[in-house]
């Protein structure tokens, strides 16, 4: 078994190296605009009168690279993996009235990197994947009653090891890069609340607890106000309150006098009078709104509002408590990925997506692959929907989580993360690893780790996603388990912590006979149904995430989707990429609204072979027997290098007469064999996720690695292009020997060359009847092991009597033809996995995935 893993394993690196070494042409830039009306996604942005907010939203100069033209573009907006960073430009007003403001500058969220110029002066570089950033603006760096200019250099490049989330790996969802929240100026006076939070949740059935308000002031100067009447400065405090639904202030409170000439923040304490609050839960999503107002005197300086919530989310007993009620978790991924401005969604879009969750009866939505937009959880505070949120945790080896820099960079940015959502009622817990390596020592210590990080900053519980849960224990507050329709019903896990099923999925483009679409929606439908049923048979399972609600772009296109027009659009969503409903869908709202639904009987495919394969081999057998019957001489060489292959070979070194039809002719049968073999073997791998995942490792390029799933999915262009692959490789080797001959004393011209490897490989002549049925073959799954073992015995015959002609050919001894051919091949191999592993991360990703993915962990 473990000989015939590691043999998948190295053909499969071999085959796509060998697709990989395609022509790759560059993708263009494209670029999406979200040209809709953007709300300000974070409470400091909120209009309020003692602010100035400037709304950047619009039209920029867009450059792709500091040489090339410009053109107009829109922000917010997103594009593609680009190789240089966009650099975008614009001008800016601000009056002179504003001056004694103090400015900072707002990029709610932004990914990956971007370096801030205002006036020319640098500002600030951000690193962030899908997070805010606000940085100061000197006094000096603003021109009023004058145009400004700001521009703003955005990059993607993700790396496999120094970059936090490392580069995308299948299936994924495509990681755009761009402004996708906005830009803002804010104006503040001299003094200002820079945040306003609860520091707890209230305990529901009690009303002895005060809710306590923690206030961040900056201080950017001195407060220039009248002094009172003792002629003292006046006091300068707090006032915090509670809103009802109906904004009548419930409770309120002051802090302590604030002492003038600190240096930076300022942190005021709050208490407020006890509550009974209603708690908030997606049956109720009961929201307040609290208020924090900076006061002078008897003058209002500044003022901060935002939406809170009391809950608490408690784990008992093994399960999942909301406010004390045990929580059925009923969820659906959601992939921000709009038609209109792709990653860039607006506020109102994300608003109409979330009520089509709700309306389905879920109650928990999740982002997966990224942290959610900022807008999404404003949305689901109010739509009473409760949120997971990822920290892009996700995918990555486990030698690369070791790293001391890369844990700060996690650290740094689930920090940022935390800091940001934590105070929405909405959030239920937080992604701390998806698909992890939990075989490896060092990712469960990774995770103790990471989660102790976030626990420092929040309280609300962790999860981690997994094929299997027993994996991951003590790893997490709960764990979320990938769902295969047939899960282990006892794992030992689910005594200890709440377990849910995740990625309850099924593509709508599966190929089957007569019409795919249809055929593909039907077995969706029918998968969908009856895991949910399934679902509901295990009694400790806490609930599923069904994957997803619309289909997305992903990172690369996927070989398993042949009829998708685009196979990077992948269709597992309940609808369409256009918002389209599908079948699956209207089966869901009908099991949700009346608790029953018909299940669609199930098409299976019994799609023919295709006949390409078997009729080209046997077109090769037959030309292959006209020309031995019709030509003596050429049976008689083909006799020759069989049983005499030393004295043929001799004749070759000493350039005795061959016709120059016989070499070609054979160059032509072996690249039909060879190609034959090629062909089957990805065909038959046209619906395995491992040849999915080398393909996007070794071929970046969506264009391309397209190219290449069209080409798998037809037989017949597959079997021209692949004999003519096999055909170029031969010349190939060919040019090879004739420079490896310097090697050796007795050097050998091209032609001596030639003929010393088109012979050599007539030994594949045998394979010829092996690779008529060689595709059916690997279909049986008696036969399969036979067959692979068949092919691997006849490469290394042939193997054996290239050495032996070489051999002869070079006129030295045997063991320096070996030492010099294998030592020259392990030099070039080793340099190739070298240069693989510090450009890719080959061998560590390819070690990562075959643990993960195919150990089932």
């Amino acid at each position: 078994m473990n000989l015939l893993m590691s043999t998948k394993r190295t053909s499969l690196l071999a085959l796509t190296l060998v697709l990989a070494a395609l022509v790759c042409p560059a993708e263009g830039l494209v670029y999406y605009e979200q040209r809709e009306v953007a709300q300000p996604p974070t409470p400091a942005l909120q209009a309020e009168s003692h602010q100035v907010v400037v709304n950047l939203q619009g039209g920029w100069e867009m450059r792709a690279g500091d040489r090339a033209a410009p053109q107009s573009a829109f922000l917010p907006g997103c594009f593609e993996h680009e190789k240089k960073p966009l650099i975008f430009r614009r001008t800016f007003n601000l009056a002179d009235s504003l001056k004694s403001l103090h400015f900072q500058l707002h990029l709610p969220e932004i990914s990956y990197t971007c370096d801030v110029r205002i006036n020319g002066r640098l500002t600030a570089s951000l690193t962030g994947f899908h997070l805010g950033f606000v940085c100061d603006l000197a006094p000096d760096q603003l021109r009023f009653g004058a145009a400004n200019e700001i521009e703003l250099r955005i990059g993607g490049r993700l790396t496999p090891r120094t970059t936090f989330p490392v580069r995308r790996q299948i299936p994924q969802a495509r990681d755009y890069v761009g402004c996708f929240g906005g830009v803002y100026l804010r104006g503040v006076p001299s003094w200002s609340i820079e945040d306003a939070r609860l520091a707890s949740s209230l305990a529901m059935d009690s009303t002895s607890e005060k809710p306590v308000v923690l206030v961040r002031v900056a201080q950017y100067g001195p407060i220039n106000v009248p002094a009172d009447n003792t002629g003292g400065q006046p006091s300068v405090l707090i006032l915090a309150a509670l809103h009802d639904s109906s904004d009548q202030i419930i409770a309120s409170g002051q802090s302590d006098v604030l002492k003038h000439g600190r240096e930076n923040d300022y942190r005021a304490v709050v208490s407020l009078p006890a509550i009974r609050a209603v708690p908030w839960s997606p049956a109720r999503p009961y929201c307040y709104r609290l208020t924090a107002t900076l006061m002078v005197g008897a003058d209002t300086l500044h003022q901060f509002s935002r939406i809170v919530g009391f809950k608490t989310v408690e784990i008992r007993d093994d399960k999942l408590y909301l406010n004390g009620t045990p929580l059925g978790i009923r969820g659906m991924d959601y992939v921000p990925d709009h038609p209109l401005g792709r990653r860039a969604v607006s506020s109102e879009r994300l608003r109409q997506d979330l009520t089509m969750i709700r309306d389905l009866g879920m109650n928990v939505v999740r982002v997966p692959f990224d942290p959610p937009p900022p807008g999404l959880l404003e949305a689901a505070d109010t739509l009473g929907l409760l949120v997971l949120a990822e920290t892009a945790i996700g995918m990555i080896p486990s030698p690369v989580l070791e790293s001391a820099e890369y844990r700060a960079l996690v650290s740094q940015a689930v920090i940022h993360e935390i800091e940001t959502l934590r105070d929405h009622p909405s959030l239920l817990a937080w992604g701390v690893g998806s698909q992890l390596d939990w075989n490896e020592g060092s990712t469960r210590e990774f995770s103790q780790w990471i989660r102790e990080v976030v626990k420092q900053s929040d309280d609300h519980p962790c999860y981690v996603e997994t094929h299997d849960a027993s994996v991951a224990a003590g790893s997490a507050d709960f764990v979320l388990q990938t769902w295969d329709s047939e899960p282990a019903p006892s794992n030992p896990v689910w005594n200890h912590v709440p377990v849910i099923f995740s990625g309850v999925q099924q593509s709508a483009l599966l190929p089957c006979d007569g019409d795919p679409a249809s055929s593909g929606l039907v077995n969706q439908t029918e998968f969908l149904i009856r895991s949910l049923r399934a679902i509901e048979g295990y009694p400790d399972a806490d609930g599923f995430l069904i994957h997803a609600l619309f289909d997305y772009y992903g990172c690369s296109p996927l070989v398993t989707q042949p009829t998708a027009d685009d196979p990077s659009l992948y269709a597992f969503g309940l609808m369409d990429w256009n918002r389209h409903e599908r079948l699956v869908y209207a089966k869901l709202r009908d099991l949700v609204q009346t608790g029953q639904v018909s299940l669609p009987v199930p098409i299976r495919s019994s799609a023919a072979p295709p006949l390409a394969f078997p009729i080209m081999g046997l077109a090769a057998l037959f030309v292959l027997s006209i020309e031995l019957r019709r030509n003596n001489v050429f049976r008689q060489n083909l006799k020759r290098t069989f049983l005499h292959p030393h004295g043929f070979s001799s004749d070759l070194r000493n350039r005795r007469f061959l016709h120059t039809s016989q070499p070609f002719f054979l160059w032509l049968l072996e690249s039909v064999v060879l190609g034959l073999l090629l062909g089957s073997v990805l065909y038959s791998l046209r619906g395995n996720p491992a040849l999915d995942y080398y393909l996007a490792h070794f071929v970046p390029f969506r264009e391309v690695k397209t190219w290449i799933i069209h080409l798998i999915w037809d037989p017949v262009r597959l079997l021209g292009y692949s004999t003519a692959l096999m055909a170029a490789l031969i010349l190939l080797k060919v040019v090879l020997i004739r420079l490896v001959s310097a090697l050796f004393g007795n050097r050998v011209d091209i032609r001596q060359a030639w003929n010393y490897v088109i012979w050599s490989l007539a030994a594949l002549l045998f394979l010829l009847p092996v690779a008529v049925v060689f595709y059916r073959a690997l279909q049986i799954p008696t036969v399969s092991r036979a067959a692979v073992a068949l092919l691997i015995a006849g490469i290394l015959w042939v193997g054996v009597r290239f050495m032996n002609a070489l051999w002869t050919g070079f006129a030295t001894t045997r063991f320096k033809v070996y030492l010099i051919l294998f030592g020259t091949m392990a030099l070039l191999f080793i340099a190739l996995l070298a240069v693989l592993e510090n450009q890719l991360g080959t061998i560590t990703y390819l070690d990562y995935y075959h643990s993960v993915f195919l150990s089932g962990h």
